[in-house]
């Protein structure tokens, strides 16, 4: 962090910002921590978060609870969703006394929150599999993707449902419901109203938006989106073109199709970071887990196996890669939110000597970064 503002006696001393997901609140906080003078306001206080952690017996943020507690002109916090912020319980377990760290693992790697898909692997054939299936979805979660057919509906757009829900895992209040539409009108709109209506079930609706024109082509988004589709996503409603597309091959140029633009975030990361336009720890977050997934296809392509776990994934490549398994740990810890990323290990990660840049260079041997600009190509 920069060092706070001097105290000026006509200056507030501290403020909040609550708005609802997906309202451009990220880019607010961003503009106002690059103008030097109105603290650094990042998104950490969420109501459903902090179920998570207390589920998990992990101390949500004990730095920046602190922080706020003792300076919060330093700390002044943006709020993503319902604000539930209430520091003498919000520093304590479940059980009323402090909460104690999560065990570690060697290299310094943390077990996680995430519930990885266990069907997820390699076929008989060489051909991907995982736990996506239509009668894997719990029934508690029934009325949220009926809704969201609803809406679908209304302009005959195709819904898939991916992620926990999809494969069986989901753990409610805990979990995200994960859907990809294709040509939805205003996906983030319907995404905001399904997520305030079901408040109680899950953290939040998340639609991805997608275009039928997405899955055409040979460019590696296209073949990436295919793949995802075929083996990740269950639909729900509409028309379905995943129905005729094959079992694709657990191979480079599917690790290369989901992650072959890493080298082009990471220069996006580094220009953020360096122009301020967004916060640190909101890159730190992202960064950790893209890159984690870039992890996940090298350990594919390495031991001939398939996963997208990000936890499995950073173990296994640090006992390949040794030297990188601290480094690796400190991503898996901030892409699980068991620690906030400061602002000088965010730089560090991100710097041309950092992980970020080690995980460019070995996915670009071993796999194949994308010759092109994602944008150029219609990534999805």
């Amino acid at each position: 962090m920069r060092p706070a503002p001097a105290p000026d006696p006509e200056r507030t001393g501290s403020y909040l910002i609550c708005a609802t997901p997906r309202t451009g609140s990220s880019l607010l906080c961003g503009l106002l921590d690059s103008t030097g003078v109105a603290g650094h306001p990042e998104s950490w206080f969420r109501r459903q978060d902090e179920r998570e952690f207390a589920a998990e017996g992990i101390q949500p943020y004990p730095v920046l609870y602190e922080e706020l507690a003792a300076d919060p002109v330093r700390t002044a916090t943006g709020v993503l969703g319902f604000l539930g912020l209430d520091l003498p319980r919000a520093a304590r377990s479940p059980s009323g006394t402090s909460a104690s760290p999560t065990s570690s693992t060697p290299g310094g790697l943390k077990a996680t929150a995430a519930v990885p898909d266990p069907r997820e692997g390699v076929a008989a054939d060489g051909t991907i599999v995982t736990g996506a299936d239509r009668g894997r979805v719990p029934a508690a979660f029934e009325p949220v993707l009926a809704d969201a057919v609803a809406f679908s509906a209304e302009c005959g757009a195709s819904l898939y449902v991916y992620g926990s829900v999809a494969n069986g895992t989901v753990r409610p209040g805990l979990s995200d419901v994960d859907l990809l539409s294709v040509d939805l009108t205003d996906p983030a709109g319907v995404g905001q109203i399904l997520s305030a209506r079901y408040a109680d079930l899950c953290r939040a609706v998340e639609i991805s938006a997608a275009t039928a024109a997405d899955l055409a082509g040979d460019s590696d988004t296209a073949y990436g989106f295919r793949v995802f589709l075929r083996h990740y996503c269950v639909h729900l409603a509409g028309p379905n073109p995943s129905a005729t597309l094959p079992a694709f091959p657990a191979d480079a140029r599917a690790a290369q199709g989901f992650n072959g633009d890493i080298a082009w975030y990471h220069r996006r990361w580094q220009r953020a970071l360096e122009s301020g336009t967004a916060p640190a720890g909101l890159l730190g977050v992202r960064a950790a887990r893209k890159t984690l997934l870039a992890v996940a296809g090298l350990v594919s392509v390495h031991d001939r196996t398939w996963t997208t776990g990000r936890a499995r994934a950073a173990l296994r490549w640090g006992q390949i890669e040794p030297g990188l398994a601290a480094p690796l740990g400190q991503l898996l810890s901030w892409a699980a939110a068991q620690r906030r990323p400061a602002s000088e290990e965010v730089r560090l990660a991100l710097a041309a000597d950092g992980i970020v840049a080690a995980v460019v260079d070995r996915f670009a041997g071993l796999i194949g970064l994308w010759p092109d600009d994602p944008q150029s190509q219609g990534g999805w």
